[in-house]
């Protein structure tokens, strides 16, 4: 399995899972970022094996000012239209103000005074009023169990401190930008 530094050099904007299988991370802006349990976010280390990936080098040529209120489950399938009418595969990056969104925690949290666990993929968190990013695909599935937008979104605040798998969101203003997918390297 190559290391995170041996993906980075393949592109900039990416999203995967590490080598214990647990924990997804998202590559921005050339950065690779996985996100604790706490919701927390933590640059990758480069020498962490990744499971799988999907990353590319990220070229918009499309751009696209989001002035009003939108929600996930209305924008998305806009941006997937725009690159079915236009671009055919490609990578996307929302950069803004969010009003809110839902992200899901990866692996899994031992509640405090318990020696239980809890599968993270049921805990879920809300950021209100964020600036930050949310990267993505369409039409590529790093996930071998994906089937949803939410298994190729991830979002990560502003300033890196927190963020994960994006479940929903609404978005209040911001730049979607799009770019083709001329080469998209897989790892798995």
């Amino acid at each position: 399995m190559p290391t995170l530094g041996k993906v980075l050099r393949q592109g900039d904007h990416g999203i995967g899972v590490l080598e214990e299988g647990q924990n997804g991370f998202a590559v921005v802006r050339g950065r690779g970022y996985t996100f604790a349990p706490d919701f927390s976010a933590m640059e990758v280390s480069k020498w962490k094996t990744a499971q799988s990936a999907a990353i590319t080098r990220f070229h918009p040529e499309i751009r696209i000012q989001l002035r009003k209120p939108q929600y996930s489950w209305h924008l998305l399938p806009q941006l997937e239209r725009v690159f079915g009418a236009s671009l055919g595969q490609g990578a996307f990056r929302i950069d803004g103000w969010f009003s809110s969104v839902r992200v899901r925690s990866e692996g899994s949290v031992r509640p405090e005074n318990s020696a239980d666990t809890v599968d993270a993929e049921t805990l879920c968190c809300e950021f209100s009023d964020a600036m930050g990013t949310i990267v993505g695909f369409t039409n590529v599935e790093p996930h071998r169990d994906a089937t949803a937008h939410d298994q190729r979104l991830y979002f990560v605040d502003a300033q890196r401190r927190f963020g994960g798998r994006v479940m929903d969101f609404e978005v209040l203003r911001a730049r979607a930008e799009l770019s083709p997918i001329r080469r998209v390297s897989y790892r798995s």
